[in-house]
């Protein structure tokens, strides 16, 4: 991402405009980037796969979730306790995902920073994406 001679060099570009969309922070802006070329992106993966380390691969796949909790007093020197918490756990039933707004959602409030649909001139849609995510 960072060699000048990588081929997808451009996708990362060191100088680059923001949106603040009505935003006060540099940091709530859109940062306004070119789209990528998905295929040039998974031909540069490929290219770069049989030099990754064990280490490198065992870190590039899922694994549990972490709860890190801070401590009242420390133990062993440390001040916080980390518990792992199996991925599946939070996984919903599809027949149980909720569509749509929830009841009593309040659509004419204005939060600072957090606009409204109300607020915002919009339209969207519902389509199925095609999406193709190589693993391994």
């Amino acid at each position: 991402m960072c060699n000048p001679e990588s081929t997808i060099a451009d996708f990362y570009p060191t100088d680059f405009r923001t949106d603040l969309n009505g935003k006060k922070n540099d940091w709530e802006a859109v940062v306004l980037i070119p789209f990528i070329d998905e295929k040039r992106l998974l031909d540069a993966i490929i290219e770069k796969e049989p030099t990754l380390t064990d280490e490198d691969r065992a870190r590039n796949v899922h694994g549990p979730h972490l709860l890190f909790t801070t401590k009242e007093a420390p133990e062993n020197g440390n001040w916080c306790s980390r518990v792992e918490i199996e991925k599946d756990t939070f996984r919903i039933p599809i027949k149980k995902v909720v569509h749509g707004l929830l009841p009593n959602v309040k659509l004419d409030v204005f939060f600072p920073g957090f606009p409204t649909m109300k607020h915002l001139p919009h339209k969207g849609e519902l389509k199925e994406a095609h999406v193709k995510v190589r693993w391994g």
